[in-house]
C-alpha cells in the first residue's frame, strides 16, 4: 500500500508475536524497515528480547528509516505467492544508507534465489524529501553490503550479491556508501545499523561520529593506518577494512588518518 500512500502517510503495520518460532524474526525486521509503530501480540512473559531490542534504543525510541519502505519496481506487478520471485522493498536510512528486504512468500514454499545490486540502493530514495536527498547521491566511492541476519560484510560489486532465501524467510540487508574513504556501518546489534549514529564531520583525513546509547560503531576504512583519537578500538573484532569502536563517555568516536 505504501506505493500509493507513502507520499502522504506512514504505514501502520499489523501486530506480531515476537515468540512466533516461524515468523517472529521476519515480522520484527519488517517493522524495522516500515518505520511504523511497533505492536506486540505476545503475553508479556513470552516477549523475546532478541527480536525486540534490535528495533529500539534503551529509552524505547524506535529506530526508523527516513521514509517508508516501498516495493522496488520489479515487485510492483509480481505475485510473490505463485511466481517464484522475492517480494522486495527498500527504504532510505541514516547516513546515506539503504535498507533492502527481500521476502520469500511462495506457496507452496520453495527456496528462491535473490540478487541485490546497485540499483536497489537507488530504489531506496524514491520518497526522499529534498532535505535528505543530498545524502543518497551517487557521489560515493563504493557500496558496502551488510547481511543483517548473519552479520557478514562485503563490498557490493557490479554483479551484486546473491543469496538463497528459504520459504517464509527474508534477506534483510543494508547498503552503505563509502565517502572520503569511510563507510559508517553503525551498530550490528540493531536491524537498522546506521540509524544509531550521526556523522558530525567527514573528510579524507578525519571523521567524527556520535552514537546513541554509546553503542559500538563499525566503520569500513579503505586505508588501515588510522588512529582513534576519541573512543577505543575493539581489537578482537578487527579485520583489515572493518573496525569496530567503542565511543567515549560522550558517545563520540573520532578517527584520524595517520
Amino acid at each position: 500500500n505504501m506505493l500509493y500512500f507513502g507520499a502522504t502517510v506512514w504505514g501502520d503495520h499489523d501486530m506480531f508475536h515476537s515468540s512466533d518460532e516461524v515468523a517472529g524474526g521476519v515480522m520484527a525486521r519488517s517493522k524495522a524497515i516500515s518505520g511504523g509503530p511497533i505492536y506486540l501480540s505476545d503475553e508479556p512473559e513470552r516477549f523475546v528480547p532478541e527480536a525486540i531490542r534490535p528495533l529500539v534504543l534503551s529509552d524505547g525510541r524506535i529506530l526508523r528509516p527516513l521514509e517508508p519502505a516501498l516495493p522496488v519496481p520489479e515487485s510492483v506487478f509480481t505475485n510473490p505467492y505463485t511466481e517464484g520471485q522475492a517480494f522486495t522493498v527498500a527504504a532510505p536510512i541514516a547516513n546515506g544508507a539503504a535498507a533492502v528486504c527481500a521476502y520469500n512468500l511462495t506457496e507452496p514454499g520453495v527456496p528462491i534465489d535473490v540478487r541485490l545490486d546497485h540499483k536497489h540502493y537507488a530504489y531506496a530514495r524514491s520518497l526522499l524529501q529534498p532535505s535528505h536527498f543530498d545524502v543518497m547521491l551517487d557521489n560515493h566511492e563504493g557500496l558496502v553490503f551488510i547481511d543483517v541476519r548473519s552479520g557478514s560484510v562485503e563490498l557490493l560489486g557490479s554483479s551484486g550479491i546473491e543469496r538463497i532465501v528459504e520459504p517464509l524467510n527474508d534477506l534483510f540487508a543494508l547498503i552503505v556508501p563509502i565517502r572520503h574513504g569511510w563507510g559508517v556501518l553503525g551498530c550490528f546489534e540493531k536491524y537498522l545499523c546506521t540509524a544509531v549514529c550521526s556523522v558530525l564531520m567527514r573528510t579524507r583525513d578525519e571523521i567524527v561520529i556520535r552514537t546513541e546509547d554509546s553503542l559500538p560503531v563499525s566503520v569500513w576504512i579503505e586505508e588501515k593506518d588510522i588512529a582513534p583519537f576519541e573512543g577505543t578500538i575493539r581489537e578482537e573484532e578487527t579485520r583489515q577494512e572493518l573496525k569496530t569502536f567503542v565511543p567515549n563517555e560522550r558517545g563520540i568516536v573520532r578517527l584520524v588518518r595517520k
